[in-house]
């Protein structure tokens, strides 16, 4: 979906605020090369999910709307997990990993 090599920045602060920028490689969404949105977080540590409140995005239809996401951290790497898609009659799942840099 992102393309072999896209780059991205995610940040969640402490006040409950999330920033994500994924610049594709090869790909587009909705026409556009990159894809970014913010917002309110909340962490479900019993569900292992994070949800995004999204407030602003470059793809009008996630704007005001809610992205859940399944969540896994394995030292630096925090991998994102969407929920299931059909894609071309097929199920999906898809994830985002990212790598924390100090």
């Amino acid at each position: 979906m992102f393309g072999q090599k896209p780059r991205g920045l995610l940040m969640y602060d402490a006040k409950g605020y999330v920033s994500m920028q994924i610049e594709l490689d090869g790909k587009t969404i909705d026409g556009m090369s990159n894809w970014s949105h913010f917002g309110k977080y909340k962490v479900d540590p019993d569900g292992g999910t994070v949800t995004h409140e999204i407030g602003g995005s470059t793809r009008q239809r996630e704007r005001g709307g809610f992205v859940l996401l399944f969540v896994t951290l394995d030292g630096k790497r925090l991998t994102l997990g969407l929920l299931p898609d059909q894609v071309d009659g097929e199920i999906r799942l898809r994830t985002l990993a990212w790598e924390r840099i100090d």
